[in-house]
C-alpha cells in the first residue's frame, strides 16, 4: 500500500494529440478520385480501391496476389501492417 501517490505533480509533456477522426463525406468522392488521377493512375486505382472495399491503409499494404480472387470478385483482408 503506497501512503502517497507518486504521480502527484508529475508533469507530462509533449503535444495533446487530436483525437478527433475526419472523414470525407460521399460526395466529395468523385472529386477526390478526379484529383488523385492526375497524379497517375495508379494513385487512382489504389485510392479507389480504399473507396470501395473501405479497407484501411495498413490492410491494403498487407494484400497479396493470392488474396484477390478475380473469378468471384472478391479479395480477402486477413493481415494489417502494424507496428510490433
Amino acid at each position: 500500500m503506497f501512503e502517497r501517490n507518486p504521480a502527484i505533480g508529475a508533469v507530462i509533456k509533449g503535444k495533446d494529440k487530436d483525437k478527433t477522426i475526419k472523414f470525407i463525406d460521399s460526395y466529395d468522392i468523385p472529386t477526390f478520385l478526379r484529383s488523385a488521377r492526375q497524379y497517375g493512375y495508379i494513385y487512382w486505382l489504389f485510392l479507389y480501391f480504399f473507396v470501395e472495399t473501405g479497407m484501411r491503409k495498413g490492410e491494403a499494404a498487407e494484400i497479396q496476389w493470392s488474396d484477390i480472387k478475380f473469378k468471384e470478385g472478391t479479395v480477402e483482408i486477413n493481415k494489417t501492417l502494424g507496428r510490433e
